[in-house]
């Protein structure tokens, strides 16, 4: 039997278990939970290889995004986008947020150039 993907935790069951051996919860055999578990095999990679990644994509967008609003916001909010993208292929939603967010930050790192080098240099 295929094995099967718990759909509360993402552990791997050994095929037509009735519980999950880490959570506890029931699991059931039908279309939808084959569905479900083609779902977690392609998010919870068995070696935490790409969770890794993820996390490790995640933390360098978020440090881009934070360091383009007071330097060279064109650059490093282009890198928090770029790292967005790659993020959506593990997980779509946190890409997402981390794409708008470093746009966001770009945009508002300009506003602050802007303004600081008006006001420094007088124009």
């Amino acid at each position: 039997m295929e094995p099967i993907y718990c759909p509360t935790c993402g552990a791997l069951n050994a095929g037509g278990s009735k519980f999950c051996v880490k959570c506890g919860a029931q699991l059931s055999v039908d279309n939808s939970q084959q569905k479900v578990t083609r779902e977690y095999e392609h998010n919870f990679k068995s070696d935490g290889k790409a969770q890794s990644n993820s996390i490790l994509l995640l933390i360098l967008g978020w440090l881009s995004a934070a360091v383009s609003i007071f330097f060279i916001p064109i650059v490093f909010g282009g890198i928090g986008v770029a790292l967005g993208f790659s993020e959506r292929r593990v997980n779509t939603t946190q890409g997402t947020i981390l794409i708008i967010a470093s746009i966001v930050c770009g945009i508002l790192g300009v506003i602050i150039g802007a303004s600081v080098g008006s006001a420094t240099y007088g124009m």
